[in-house]
């Protein structure tokens, strides 16, 4: 097997690097071991798993006030810097939150075209038709 960069060599039987380097890779292994074997379920491309599914759910719940309790402070100092650290530097979802927030407050809900007619088409007793992905 080719280890490539490119997402249309993975289809000639390659496989995509790791985003990260060698944390990534131990990154991806262990999402593989946590989220397939923990979930008996299939692993990298162990699909014939006779003990569960091809899939599984693992959740993990921490309360970090057992481990840190001043967690909540040290973690809005953290992101507060993330932030500080450049022009137009913000968060993973902070946009979307932003954008949600917009539309609640304006009182607008926009659809994709083709999910606004599904839900007419409901609304006038008609069967759902998925669309095309």
């Amino acid at each position: 097997m080719c280890i490539r960069d490119s997402p249309a060599a993975v289809l000639d039987g390659g496989m995509l690097l790791p985003f990260g380097g060698h944390k990534g890779a131990a990154l991806g292994i262990v999402v593989e071991l946590l989220g397939g074997i923990l979930a008996n379920s299939g692993v990298v491309h162990d699909t014939t798993n006779p003990k569960g599914t091809n899939w599984g759910h693992t959740v993990i719940v921490i309360d970090p006030q057992l481990l840190v309790p001043d967690f909540d402070e040290r973690a809005t100092r953290a992101c507060s810097a993330i932030r500080a650290s450049g022009p137009g530097v913000r968060l993973p979802g902070e946009h979307s939150q932003h954008v949600a927030r917009a539309a609640r407050e304006a009182g607008v809900l926009e659809l994709p075209s083709d999910v606004w007619a599904s839900v007419q088409q409901l609304a006038t007793g008609g069967r759902w038709k998925p669309s095309k992905l």
